[in-house]
């Protein structure tokens, strides 16, 4: 490729190299894409992508709370049947903090009374706390796992406390 080709076509590769940026995407054959998108929520002091639509009974949930991590994982228990949460699975290091683990099925009461299945990700900054849920009915879960990591690890990945 010549420098005049080369020069050409630039506004089109740079074209393409910010959509890319913009967006991330996921393809499962028999799912389809999921289409990411950036966003800065000043109101809750963070910024990170979500699922344009992720598709029916599944819900992606962001959320910071004013406390301890300790408080947050007592919060996170209140709405459900649990005692207390399943050991967790490991950590996870996002670009800026680290998360610990859990998934897990449980009542919760606010959405009826049959079992969800919970990814969930909990990680403390220097001020609050930050979680990160993904609930499915089980048999939604099983069927679209690949998907629903996919979504939830670039998720809890790039979920930033705003400085």
């Amino acid at each position: 490729m010549n420098l005049r080709t080369l020069t050409r076509w630039f506004p089109l590769i740079l074209c393409l190299g910010l959509i890319s940026c913009t967006t991330s995407t996921y393809q499962k054959d028999s799912q389809g894409w999921v289409l990411m998108r950036y966003y800065t929520n000043e109101e809750k002091g963070l910024s990170g992508i979500e699922p344009v639509d992720l598709g029916e009974d599944v819900e992606l949930v962001q959320e910071v709370f004013p406390g301890s991590i300790e408080e947050l994982r007592e919060a996170a228990l209140e709405s459900t049947e649990l005692q207390e949460l399943p050991e967790s699975i490991g950590t996870y290091q996002g670009a800026t903090l680290t998360w610990d683990l859990y998934s897990f099925e449980a009542q919760i009461e606010e959405l009826g009374p049959f079992p969800v299945s919970l990814d969930v990700a909990m990680a403390e900054g220097d001020s609050a706390s930050y979680f990160v849920g993904l609930v499915s009915l089980p048999e939604n879960n099983e069927e679209n796992a690949d998907k629903y990591q996919s979504v939830f690890y670039h998720t809890i990945y790039a979920l930033s406390p705003l400085e």
